[in-house]
């Protein structure tokens, strides 16, 4: 088959960028023609040493620098457009799309800007829209998307003025997603909180595939892992850095311990280009704390780097508010890394709390403290690590993750 993937972009290691080249990979080795399109390229800041045999179209972006020249006028009628301008970035990305093309699969909602535009697939092909991220509630209605838009104003004036100026083009973006909603075919998610979203917000059935990790790459480390040390535990956490991600609660679980006299030293490992301001927040959160000594925040590092902070780490954290599937998580208990998640990410509906790893409430880093204490007491650590290891790898294996989405373009 002739398979296209479309994604918001390829500039940064992430998670679903991750996904996008490792589903790419796998399809191609059975056989199938993959290009992926995307608005936005970087192959330095894109897992650089794997995205070399994929296929990318890209599309040339307008700098920025140009439009911190423009004058004020002009900026402002920039801004007055803002909501469709991802529109006709899309549109002129659809139109990139072979007419060659049997499937499509898209990996974020910005790709719905593009679907009224994507040319009729070949032999009643199918679009199939794989939720990375948590469904915006914002998509139930065109009241909830302007309610969503104009969030923050307040009673503030000028604000609120600007986006009335602009309201005319929410409308119109909000058709223009509606319109890609209706050309979706198939709808996959990665847990069962999100199927029920596409269900409650677009009326829709879903199909539950979960995702993929690259089990076997880090089940090689799990051999290799280094016996704690006496002087420190080591906590690892990686992700791309944004709010949701919820790194202060990681700080402040690290505080509390730190105040207590538990020796601690964390790792925070992600992109931090795309939320500056709130990674500034967090580094000034620990100097608040006090323990800007016991925490380090790192952002890419080459693969060998990476793999020997997973042999080194007593832990590995991944607490978020929604919105993630945790890629990271099966990563690290493949390479035998006890886990600490939230309840309300995807991985939380296979990591079962004190039987394949910790799982604890959002919010809570009271409650990632004790888990933490828990794994350093060593008691029934093994039995977890092993069993996370036996029970969960061979169903996020990137494998069994294209079997499933497959089956969704091809049912039997």
């Amino acid at each position: 088959m002739n398979i296209g993937m479309m994604v918001n972009n390829l500039a940064t290691s992430g998670g679903y960028q991750k996904l996008v080249i490792r589903l790419t990979q796998e399809l191609q080795r059975r056989g199938h023609l993959v290009t992926i399109y995307t608005p936005l390229f970087d192959p330095v800041a894109c897992f650089p040493e794997m995205i070399g045999d994929c296929t990318v179209v890209t599309m040339s972006v307008e700098s920025t620098q140009l439009n911190n020249h423009l004058g004020l006028l002009a900026r402002i009628s920039r801004m007055l457009a803002e909501p469709l301008s991802e529109a006709r970035r899309y549109s002129q990305l659809a139109k990139l799309v072979s007419p060659e093309t049997d499937h499509l699969i898209i990996h974020d909602d910005y790709s719905l800007y593009a679907l009224p535009w994507v040319p009729q697939l070949r032999h009643q092909g199918k679009v199939l829209w794989m939720l990375n991220n948590q469904l915006p509630d914002e998509y139930q209605s065109l009241s909830h998307y302007l309610r969503a838009r104009f969030a923050g104003t307040g009673f503030h004036l000028l604000p609120m003025m600007f986006k009335l100026l602009q309201l005319p083009n929410f409308i119109r973006a909000y058709r223009l997603i509606m319109k890609g909603v209706a050309r979706v075919s198939v709808f996959a998610t990665y847990d069962n909180f999100n199927k029920g979203l596409v269900r409650t917000i677009l009326h829709r059935d879903a199909t539950n595939v979960s995702a993929g990790a690259d089990t076997i790459e880090f089940e090689r480390l799990y051999t290799s892992r280094h016996a704690p040390r006496a002087d420190a535990f080591r906590l690892l956490s990686v992700g791309v850095i944004f709010p949701h991600r919820r790194y202060e609660d990681i700080l402040r679980a690290t505080a509390l311990l730190n105040d207590s006299g538990f020796s601690i030293q964390t790792t925070i490992v992600g992109s931090a280009k795309h939320a500056p301001e709130h990674v500034r927040h967090l580094k000034l959160l620990t100097q608040e704390l006090g323990i800007e000594q016991r925490v380090r925040f790192l952002q890419y590092i080459p693969t060998n780097e990476l793999h020997e902070l997973y042999r080194q780490a007593d832990a590995f954290v991944f607490v978020n508010d929604g919105f993630t599937w945790g890629i990271s998580v099966f990563e690290a208990i493949a390479a035998g890394v006890p886990v600490i998640i939230t309840n309300n990410i995807g991985a939380a509906d296979l990591v079962q709390n004190r039987k394949h790893g910790w799982v604890v409430r959002p919010r809570s880093p009271v409650e990632i403290a004790e888990a933490i204490r828990d794994i350093h007491s060593g008691q029934h650590l093994s039995a977890i690590i092993e069993a996370g290891r036996r029970e969960i790898l061979s169903s996020v294996s990137w494998s069994a993750y294209t079997d499933r989405l497959l089956v969704c373009l091809n049912p039997a």
